[in-house]
């Protein structure tokens, strides 16, 4: 049926299945070539004639949107753009998205981050890796990783973790953001039950932040390990994990990381809680909660009490 349609049509839903199954009119006009501006209307009046698209309601804004009748049609008509082509205007689309959403761009992160992830990864495909294509992986990873911690806000443990492990595999292995990133996808597998990848994750994040000579990365990373032995029932008694909250939280003073000390406090809560101490380990809770207020973390202090 999509090699039937005349030439001007066929194109146009192929630059429109960048988008996904739904697709908004003012990032087809953005994307599509000049040669397509002056028959986009015809165009699709004909194409929900063919009932290869239907009228939708718009995502973003005001805009106009239709959804391909099946998701067939618009795998196929993605599948006729070059590689290449779907990397650039898979980040157009991203750019598009940012300008249209303006204000409230925090709803669409996980798209934009979508977006220029696939843009990357094409152009890894395609064997073309340059700065260029390294600095959008870092957008994108950016833009994943606000949407994994407004997951983790949530306590949406499994959509924060796919999203956390996305941002981090688009990182470089080196940057800060990565090795800041870690411990806390390392917290967030702990929560989803996933102790396997948690272990896995904070054994990399130690190296990260090794190398990267980030004391209070580190000092994450050490409490977050006692929280998965205290998980896994490993631990035989609390002095190793008191002399970890002794350890850290000198540096998260030092580093003014009022998440990490609601971190260490909320482990020295339940050591506490585990040697029947429960006034000592309430005052801890409440240190925690002073913390994460601090932090602007109201979903930790939330979960505390």
């Amino acid at each position: 049926r999509l090699e039937a349609l005349p030439d001007d049509e066929r194109a146009l839903l192929a630059h429109a299945s960048v988008e996904g199954t739904v697709f908004h009119r003012g990032a087809l006009e953005e994307l599509a070539p000049a040669s397509l501006e002056a028959s986009i209307e015809r165009s699709l009046t004909s194409l929900v004639r063919r009932d290869l698209i239907r009228p939708d309601r718009a995502g973003v804004g005001e805009d106009e949107a239709f959804r391909f009748r099946h998701m067939l049609i618009r795998d196929a008509a993605y599948r006729s753009l070059s590689k290449e082509m779907r990397a650039e205007l898979h980040e157009r689309f991203a750019a598009w998205m940012v300008r249209t959403a303006s204000s409230r761009l925090g709803e669409f992160e996980e798209i934009v981050g979508y977006h220029l992830e696939r843009a990357y990864r094409l152009i890894g495909e395609l064997g073309t890796l340059d700065t260029d294509a390294e600095e959008l992986a870092v957008r994108g990873a950016e833009r994943l990783e606000s949407a994994g911690r407004k997951a983790l806000a949530r306590s949406d443990y499994p959509g924060a973790v796919s999203l956390l492990e996305r941002a981090a595999a688009l990182f470089p292995d080196d940057h800060a953001r990565r090795v800041r990133l870690l411990p806390d996808l390392g917290a967030a597998l702990i929560e989803a039950g996933r102790l396997g990848g948690a272990e896995e994750v904070l054994a990399q994040a130690s190296r990260a932040a090794g190398a990267a000579r980030d004391e209070c990365a580190g000092a994450r990373v050490l409490v977050q390990q006692e929280f998965l032995r205290l998980q896994r029932g490993e631990a035989t008694g609390t002095a190793e994990g008191a002399a970890v909250v002794e350890q850290v939280v000198p540096v998260f003073e030092r580093d003014g990381d009022d998440y990490g000390l609601c971190q260490a406090f909320r482990l020295q809560a339940w050591l506490h809680w585990i040697e029947a101490q429960a006034e000592a380990a309430a005052d801890a809770w409440e240190q925690a909660a002073a913390h994460a207020h601090r932090a602007g973390a109201e979903h930790a202090r939330t979960e505390i009490f």
